[in-house]
């Protein structure tokens, strides 16, 4: 009986495909159970409904790969039945890009109170070589209040929050309106000459204090900007940046009275 697709991955050097049944081919697994195909069937949905099969495949390293999909029967003695498999097809990998996330620090989330206190976290991720970082971000100055901005901090768990860049020079502040309520706060953070290599993976670089001022709710309390100015990101030589970083979303923030 049909339950779903297998999905099979291979290196493609030089973007050319090996031969079914070469040793290099390996399943994509199922993420929830290894047990069942890449893309299972809904068994539950009648047969005179037509159905959609999403499966994701994220290789970890960069370069040319091949895929194909195969019909998955039913499991016997251990061994999935599998059909007649398609024609590969090859695409490139590139690196996940660079990109820069708001967050609410432990031990707060999106539920507050009036007058709580609170930090925004600036997470950077699958960055390479960073020297310095120029970020800026808004915030509804209706709800909440601008404090300081730090570049790392202990909070009373207690729980280090730390900086990416080691150690780093450091300025910030609210940088003034921009409309409809908001403005906007930055900061720079730019590693020590000398002190270490320049960074590459993920983390914080930097962190800002607000106090929650009123009640309400607003699903875009904190945001970047529509535009990318002022948001840079910079290499080890001077002034060469590291690419444009992707902006995450908008972060939600509910507080009572």
């Amino acid at each position: 009986m049909f339950q779903g697709y297998n999905i099979y991955r291979a290196p493609a050097p030089e973007g050319v495909a090996p031969a079914l049944g070469d040793a290099s081919w390996v399943k994509i697994e199922n993420a929830t159970d290894p047990s069942l195909p890449t893309a299972p069937r809904a068994t539950t949905i009648s047969d005179k409904i037509r159905q959609y099969f999403v499966a994701q495949d994220a290789p970890e390293d960069s370069g040319s790969f091949a895929w194909y999909v195969v019909p998955a029967g039913a499991e016997i003695g251990g061994e999935r039945e599998e059909g007649k498999p398609c024609e590969p097809v090859v695409a490139d990998v590139g690196p996940p890009p660079v990109s820069l996330n708001l967050q609410i620090e432990t031990p707060h989330g999106e539920l507050l109170n009036t007058n709580d206190e609170f930090y925004i976290g600036v997470r950077v991720a699958n960055v390479e070589g960073l020297f310095s970082a120029n970020v800026r971000f808004e915030y509804d100055s209706t709800l909440v209040e601008f404090v300081e901005t730090v570049p790392f901090y202990t909070d009373y768990i207690p729980v280090d929050h730390l900086n990416f860049l080691t150690p780093p020079l450091f300025v910030g502040g609210d940088v003034g309106d921009v409309g409809d309520g908001y403005r906007q706060v930055g900061f720079n953070a730019t590693q020590r000459a000398g002190v270490d290599d320049p960074q590459t993976g993920e983390g914080m670089l930097g962190y800002v204090k607000f106090r929650a001022i009123a009640a309400g709710i607003n699903d875009s309390c904190f945001r970047f900007p529509a535009t990318t100015t002022f948001v840079y990101l910079w290499g080890g030589t001077y002034g060469v940046p590291v690419g444009a970083p992707e902006l995450g979303g908008p972060v939600l923030v509910n507080i009572a009275d």
